[in-house]
């Protein structure tokens, strides 16, 4: 996008003005469904790598899955796209409850959006306007949904204090994050 930006913008001062520059929103861009036609158009580097490499991935979905269900999260890095291997995951592995996706690289994508989102899809709720309600919204209905389902979760009733301490301290954690990300999108 930074190539395409650059490019836009040099094409821009090109036609006598030297220092000319490009707004986002005089940028037209292309819906998702173009977008995932033009990826998938693209020639596959090293695709007998990726396949081996996605067999291997395909052999830990379990440790994932129990990993996601004892409350840890998961972080995919490296090199290509890990599209294809988390979605093949979630249709695997993720059946008991709902699965978001969320593809940042699209124009017009906000984290208050994407909440929005979340909450009218998956709990059926809407109308939240702060981000800091929204994020309690769905930190709440998640305890509550794990301890319906007897995972354990901080709001056990056998959690100390200092549980409860370390519950809100993640929610406060996770809001300020939140908040902050949203001001940078907002910096674009």
């Amino acid at each position: 996008m930074c190539a395409a930006m650059g490019y836009l913008a040099a094409a821009a001062g090109s036609k006598g003005n030297k220092a000319a520059t490009l707004a986002w929103g005089d940028v037209e861009m292309a819906d998702e469904s173009k977008v995932a036609a033009c990826m998938q158009s693209l020639p596959r580097m090293c695709a007998a790598g990726a396949s081996e490499l996605s067999a291997a991935h395909r052999t830990s979905f379990p440790l994932w899955h129990l990993q996601l269900r004892s409350g840890f999260n998961l972080c995919c890095y490296g090199f290509g796209s890990k599209r294809e291997t988390l979605r093949e995951f979630a249709g695997q592995q993720l059946t008991d409850g709902p699965v978001v996706e969320i593809n940042g690289y699209m124009a017009g994508c906000k984290l208050s959006k994407a909440l929005d989102e979340i909450i009218g899809e998956v709990f059926g709720h809407a109308g939240l306007r702060s981000m800091a309600a929204k994020v309690h919204f769905i930190c709440s209905s998640v305890r509550a949904a794990r301890a319906t389902a007897g995972l354990h979760d901080a709001s056990d009733p056998s959690e100390d204090a200092a549980g409860r301490a370390a519950r809100e301290r993640d929610e406060r954690l996770t809001l300020a994050t939140a908040e902050h990300d949203e001001d940078e999108e907002d910096d674009v």
